[in-house]
């Protein structure tokens, strides 16, 4: 008890409170202790409730609003000669400014080549060195030289920044995204520079290059006061651009970083007909609209010239384009054509490469396509032509049994295939394997050979993909998806 009368002293230290608490039961004691020690805490946290509100307070007397301007025919010093001030030197010039630069020593080769004062800034020299000047830059780190450069920025009349020391500054440089005369800036006010640069990348992709143009032309006309509604279309028009995406098969875990980022900036996507529903949801949830221009063999909702039409005139619309694909858009993706026909009617296209399903449908099944000493080599082919018109060129390939063939689209012409490869004399016991709904709970892999390619048919659904060749003599025992059928 010799403690807990120390601590009531401590806390209490009235008499009576003492000779009450003596005369307590033991249990009284206990309760009496820790009610107590609940008042010492709330009076703690009480203490606490009130220092933030102080710090509160103190912040917002101290918050400064930030204006954005644009700053021209100002003279600029730039102290400090190492990395960081290598970075302003160039960010500076990139705006057309010609910084004055005032180092005592050089730790960047990059100002070899630029003529420097070569002067330490202190007390005694500082009116003679920064008088004149509208705009001071000091990236030395040097955090007394800023409390100097600080205190006399009134007296001097100019505008102060120090790097990486925001309790210095008057201003903050931003991320700048630059397409000719247009800037695009992203500032954190000081309190994250790398914030800052992501976000910048991010606005600086889905703005077009034509940007640089378009302002040439429209600065022009400005001049002579001449902005039409005309130039006010052309300016719409030049803000669209397109971004062809692929998005792996089937669902959400086969999209790259690259294309999950792009689902986010764009406001309208065609879709096709082998894009799973999770990559529906993930459009929905960013607000996009979606049109679905599916094609199917034997049912076309939409031509490909249409579909090229769709996305001009959103692009034109100054709308940022999504043109959802399954699998890689470079693989049987038809992504010459509308690239082409975009770029030559003047629209920004960006291709994202997806995880292509006839390699991913391969390995997931269990299937190397290459491997040393037996397959030397991957040929991707396609078991139809335009219109519907079956391929059979790519069979010679498989006679020499030298490479492992993926055939995409070839669930409808098994039994062509199978013909087709008896009358060329190729060897009917070839391995093959049909790989059907990739990356999904349905999965599955009919392992055979070219003689029963029907037959495999019949125990899988669309969409498929054909692998034929000895790798698949060499297929994995543990390493698969779904469910696997041998067909003899």
């Amino acid at each position: 008890m010799q403690t807990n009368h120390a601590y009531l002293k401590n806390l209490f230290l009235t008499k009576d409170i003492m000779i009450l608490y003596e005369d307590f039961s033991s249990k009284l004691k206990i309760k009496f202790i820790a009610y107590l020690n609940l008042i010492h805490i709330l009076c703690y946290l009480l203490m606490i409730v009130k220092k933030l509100l102080r710090y509160n307070f103190k912040r917002k007397d101290n918050m400064q609003t930030n204006l954005p301007i644009i700053l021209k025919n100002v003279d600029i010093l730039l102290i400090g000669a190492g990395k960081i001030a290598k970075q302003k030197y160039i960010t500076l010039k990139e705006s057309h400014f010609s910084p004055t630069v005032m180092a005592a020593e050089i730790h960047d080769d990059y100002f070899l080549s630029i003529f420097i004062k070569k002067v330490l800034v202190k007390k005694s020299n500082f009116k003679k060195n920064i008088k004149g000047y509208h705009v001071i830059i000091n990236a030395t780190g040097d955090k007394r030289l800023s409390k100097m450069l600080f205190k006399y920025r009134h007296k001097y009349g100019y505008l102060l920044n120090c790097v990486d020391m925001p309790e210095y500054c008057d201003f903050y440089f931003g991320a700048i995204a630059r397409f000719g005369d247009i800037s695009v800036t992203v500032s954190t006010s000081g309190a994250s520079p790398l914030l800052a640069q992501k976000i910048r990348d991010k606005i600086a992709r889905f703005l077009p290059r034509s940007l640089s143009t378009l302002i040439d032309s429209l600065k022009k006309e400005r001049q002579n006061n001449k902005e039409t509604y005309i130039q006010k279309a052309s300016s719409a028009e030049k803000l669209g651009k397109v971004f062809i995406i692929g998005c792996g098969p089937n669902g959400p875990q086969n999209l790259t970083l690259k294309a999950l980022e792009t689902l986010e900036i764009i406001d309208i996507a065609f879709v096709d007909n082998l894009v799973g529903i999770g990559i529906w949801n993930i459009l929905r949830d960013m607000g996009c609209e979606i049109k679905s221009v599916a094609k199917q063999k034997g049912v076309q909702r939409f031509t490909q010239a249409q579909i090229n039409e769709m996305m001009l005139q959103a692009a034109q619309e100054g709308k940022c384009v999504g043109r959802i694909k399954g699998g890689d858009p470079a693989v049987f993706g038809r992504v010459w054509e509308e690239v082409s026909f975009l770029e030559q009617n003047n629209i920004t296209v960006e291709v994202i490469s997806g995880i292509t399903s006839s390699l991913h449908g391969a390995l997931s099944s269990g299937i190397a396509p290459t491997i040393r000493g037996v397959s030397s080599g991957i040929i991707i082919v396609s078991a139809h032509l335009r219109e519907s018109i079956f391929n059979s060129q790519w069979l010679e390939l498989v006679r020499y049994g030298e490479y492992t063939v993926i055939v995409l689209m070839a669930y409808s012409f098994l039994e062509k295939i199978a013909h087709n490869a008896q009358k060329k004399g190729i060897y009917m016991k070839t391995p093959a394997a049909l790989i059907s709904r990739i990356d999904t709970q349905e999965q599955k892999t009919i392992i055979g050979n070219l003689q029963n390619l029907p037959d495999m048919a019949s125990l899988c659904e669309q969409p498929a993909i054909l692998i034929i060749g000895n790798s698949i003599k060499h297929i994995l025992q543990h390493t698969y998806t779904g469910e696997r059928i041998y067909k003899t």
